[in-house]
């Protein structure tokens, strides 16, 4: 009998640490369940990163939950091989394609980061639109997935997310059963974005989640782990 597996997918300078709650709170309430998440490092191309994954699966069934950036490669990977998916949920992503005059403020970031350093340009830059409140250890969490991914994957990756396709079209037609979590003060995949997918797809499960920012995972962790544990419920 084929396995089922649940791949979290992670964001842009993020890690399988960033579900690291979420991993061990289904693990117990779903054992029969294959929970992981993926790591990437070389991937410089949404193709590239949907290999990975699927390789992960290796030809099983599955669900995918897609953080951020991470959301863009479930979608493509949905694309690729949506016979064998059988749950799709985005945390914090969008599904339009890069904003007008992101691609070039990203590529004076990476120059900044080569010329400085990563973690510098992630304190300065980023960290002020990731949390709807400063918290010392989710910072530092976040810090060190940067510091672990390093430059390389930063420049990969801000490749990724330049290239991504706009996939209004594509969230109408999804399904399967189709979540979407976000936060009420998420600055970069924000509410309105949210409601604008549920909007293309009526099926799409809505959550939005206060006093949150763009990092539901962490931030909310027990709120987003027993939504997934309610939303599984609901399919297995």
């Amino acid at each position: 009998m084929k396995r089922l597996s649940l791949v979290f997918i992670p964001g842009t300078l993020c890690t399988s640490a960033m579900f690291k709650q979420q991993v061990a709170y289904l693990n117990a309430h779903f054992p029969d369940l294959d929970i992981h998440a993926v790591d990437f490092s070389t991937e410089s191309t949404l193709c590239q990163m949907s290999q990975t994954v699927i390789a992960k699966v290796g030809g099983n069934p599955f669900l995918l939950a897609g953080f951020s950036m991470g959301g863009f490669v479930a979608l493509d990977i949905l694309r690729r091989v949506g016979e064998k998916c059988i749950g799709l949920a985005l945390l914090n992503s969008n599904a339009h394609a890069d904003l007008p005059g992101r691609e070039a403020l990203r590529a004076e970031h990476l120059v900044q980061a080569k010329t400085t350093d990563l973690i510098s340009v992630v304190e300065s830059l980023y960290l002020p639109n990731y949390l709807a409140r400063n918290d010392d250890t989710l910072e530092k969490l976040i810090l060190d997935m940067a510091e672990k991914c390093g430059i390389e994957t930063f420049e990969n990756q801000l490749k990724v997310l330049a290239a991504r396709p706009d996939c209004s079209e594509f969230v109408s037609s999804i399904d399967i059963p189709f979540l979407l979590i976000g936060g009420e003060q998420d600055k970069l995949c924000p509410p309105s974005e949210q409601q604008r997918i549920s909007a293309l797809n009526h099926d799409a499960q809505l959550e939005l989640l206060a006093d949150c920012g763009h990092f539901s995972p962490i931030e909310k962790p027990q709120e987003v782990s027993q939504i997934l544990a309610n939303w599984l419920q609901e399919i297995l």
